[in-house]
C-alpha cells in the first residue's frame, strides 16, 4: 500500500518514513480504538475537532475542485450565482495558478478512513 506523503504529514508521520512501518503503527494504535461518539451518540470532543487535521483530498475531488474554481472565474459566479466578489476571485485564481495534481493522493487507504469522524471527517483525536 503507497501512503502518499500528504497522507503522512496529516497523520504526523515523517515524509520518509517507510509506508509499512506506518501501516504495521497505525494498526496498533486503532486496534482497541473505542471512539467515545460510538458510544455516546455524540461527538465529545465537540468545537475541537475543528482544530484536528482533515485528510487531503484525492486527486480526483481535487480536480474537480480546480475546475469548479476556473468556471467561477469564466462565469464571475459562484455555484449559488451570487456574484464572484473581487477577494474570492484574487483567491481562486491564485488557487489555479498554483494547482499541482501531483500534491493529492489516488485514494486514502482504508485503514486510516476506519478510524477518522463519519460526520465531520476530521482525524479523530481518539485515534491519535
Amino acid at each position: 500500500m503507497k501512503i502518499h506523503s500528504s497522507i503522512k504529514k496529516q497523520l504526523g508521520y515523517p515524509p520518509r518514513i517507510a509506508d509499512k512501518v506506518i501501516v504495521k503503527n497505525w494498526k496498533e494504535r486503532i486496534s482497541g480504538l473505542c471512539k467515545p461518539c460510538w458510544e455516546l451518540k455524540y461527538c465529545p470532543f465537540g468545537p475541537l475537532v475543528e482544530d484536528f487535521p482533515l485528510f487531503p483530498p484525492t486527486k480526483k475531488e481535487a480536480k474537480e475542485h480546480n475546475e469548479y474554481l476556473k468556471e467561477c472565474l469564466k462565469t464571475k459566479k459562484l455555484g449559488n450565482e451570487k456574484k464572484l466578489d473581487k477577494a474570492r476571485e484574487k483567491w481562486f485564481k491564485e488557487e489555479t495558478k498554483n494547482f499541482n495534481l501531483r500534491n493529492y493522493p489516488d485514494s486514502i487507504p482504508k485503514v486510516f478512513l476506519d478510524a477518522s469522524c463519519k460526520v465531520f471527517g476530521h482525524i479523530c483525536p481518539a485515534s491519535r
